[in-house]
């Protein structure tokens, strides 16, 4: 009898454990909120960030939904396995502003596009989003410079596109403390100064063209092409066949190289001025000399003409039968004088 009911004891003891972690899983499961109530709510504010004009393309995007089920995911959604690791919202005309608080909020997000918008400004505070992989801004209307620590902490990074903005500045140095960087796209731009140093082993697509960048192009870089550094006219280097020696290396925009060419060049205008001027006041005292003495030579034929100094004297005699008439022309300078005499018959 005992021992029936020690078995009857300790059956019940298993069956209120079971009942209480039964209950304790359930309450757990209920507090913790779903996907739809913790993501879809930090997408709704990342909506609300957006103009309204311009939000039309994300109508799909409702409260009470669920953003990755795949019978009605919302536009725009990288979902796996239903959890929501990227975001691709190109070319859907958005503007106004991104709302990073709302993105720290999707816990397992690792990719985040918002390439061909319209978005401006100063690139927005996406570097707080440690475990991004993978960024692409291209093809919007960001400006301004970019922190040069802006990329510190994102050690996951792997792709980076900035791409057809209107960025300023030096590029951000951070950019080269990205260890695990593949594809850096930068092109297109209005970055200055010179490229750092990048020796990521996995760097394999990077594209620096279209640029103000000045000085010569990093060893590192020597396995890409020329094309990727096009249209920079300060860069140099065996890619480019432009050639670095000292003479002839561009001027760092910060520097002084461009205040001693101009130094120079100052120099020189000054010096060929000079010449001019010199030149100039030998060629009028010449000149002058010359009608000075043109003057005083036409003085002394003056004088002789005033001495009555007779020259070049024409005389004409004519006998006519009856009468003899003789016609003497004196001349004297412009004066013409005329004698004429009658002699009766002889």
């Amino acid at each position: 009898m005992a021992a029936v009911v020690v078995v009857v004891a300790a059956a019940a003891s298993c069956w209120s454990l079971t009942a209480f972690v039964l209950l304790s899983s359930l309450l757990l499961f209920s507090s913790k909120p779903t996907f739809a109530e913790s993501d879809s709510h930090a997408l709704l504010m990342l909506k609300e960030s957006f103009d309204d004009d311009d939000a039309s393309a994300l109508v799909s995007w409702n409260p009470g939904s669920d953003p990755c089920n795949e019978e009605g995911k919302w536009e725009g959604l990288l979902c796996s396995n239903g959890n929501l690791e990227g975001l691709r919202l190109e070319g859907m005309g958005l503007s106004g502003k991104i709302d990073v608080d709302a993105l720290i909020l999707l816990k397992d997000l690792r990719y985040f596009s918002v390439m061909n918008n319209s978005f401006d400004g100063n690139i927005p505070e996406i570097n707080r989003l440690g475990a991004l992989r993978a960024l692409y801004l291209s093809k919007n209307k960001f400006s301004g410079e970019i922190p040069p620590d802006y990329f510190t902490g994102m050690r996951s990074l792997k792709k980076v596109w900035l791409s057809d903005n209107e960025f300023s500045g030096k590029i951000p140095s951070s950019l080269s403390d990205v260890s695990r960087l593949v594809d850096l796209h930068l092109e297109n731009n209005e970055f200055t100064g010179k490229i750092p140093d990048f020796h990521q082993r996995n760097l394999r697509s990077v594209n620096f063209s279209k640029n103000k960048l000045q000085g010569e192009i990093p060893s590192s870089l020597l396995r890409f092409k020329g094309d990727v550094f096009a249209e920079n006219p300060g860069l140099c280097g065996a890619q480019i066949k432009v050639d670095c020696n000292e003479t002839d290396k561009p001027s760092d925009v910060n520097g002084g190289g461009g205040d001693k060419n101009d130094h120079r060049k100052i120099i020189a205008a000054t010096v060929t001025l000079g010449v001019m001027l010199i030149a100039l006041i030998v060629f009028l005292v010449i000149t002058w000399r010359k009608k000075k003495r043109k003057k005083a030579s036409n003085g002394g034929g003056n004088a002789t003409e005033n001495g009555n100094s007779i020259a070049n004297i024409e005389a004409q005699v004519s006998l006519p039968a009856t009468v003899g008439e003789v016609h003497v022309v004196r001349r004297t300078g412009n004066l013409n004088r005329t004698v004429r005499a009658s002699y009766g018959e002889s």
